[in-house]
């Protein structure tokens, strides 16, 4: 008797391997026939911001001052530092949605990592080469939901307010 949980393959493809495979799906190198019964479970997207200043008494008063503000509406927020820096959390990393903050070498990344159901909606785009639109679709969701999160007049949020203009034009 099988009563194993996963039947079939399993493909996962993370950081530079992910970035590699869809740079092939991108040039049309990838055949969806064998992946005809796939679904897309996961995809990250991310937003690098270059630290304009090294006072890093500056990055930790925005993650305090995030952390505060998120802390009045959302119960799923975490501030703290590991080995690596600082890292806010927003959300619970099971859910569709969940968010990362965190340093990286002389920048901060703003991370999300889009699952489950939400995907779905998606997963059609990807495979019918449909990619400007999937990316569009993908990356709005990506500002809007930090937009909606996270209190806009930090300095270290100047990119977000800067990409969102033309996103909220479009949707008034």
């Amino acid at each position: 008797e099988d009563n194993s949980y996963w039947q079939g393959t399993l493909l996962q493809f993370s950081g530079l391997n992910a970035k590699n495979f869809y740079s092939l799906i991108t040039q049309e190198l990838v055949s969806w026939k064998l992946f005809s019964s796939a679904t897309l479970s996961r995809f990250d997207i991310y937003y690098s911001r270059t630290n304009k200043t090294d006072y890093k008494v500056y990055v930790r008063d925005f993650f305090e001052n995030a952390h505060r503000k998120l802390k009045q509406t959302n119960k799923n927020v975490i501030f703290e530092k590991n080995t690596k820096g600082l890292i806010l959390k927003i959300g619970n990393r099971m859910s569709n949605n969940y968010f990362r903050i965190y340093e990286a070498k002389n920048s901060l990344k703003f991370e999300h990592e889009m699952k489950g159901k939400f995907l779905q909606n998606y997963h059609s785009l990807l495979i019918e080469n449909r990619l400007q639109e999937f990316e569009q679709k993908l990356y709005s969701h990506f500002l809007l939901s930090l937009g909606k999160l996270l209190p806009l007049n930090y300095s270290y949020l100047d990119w977000l307010v800067i990409k969102l203009r033309p996103i909220r034009k479009q949707t008034i």
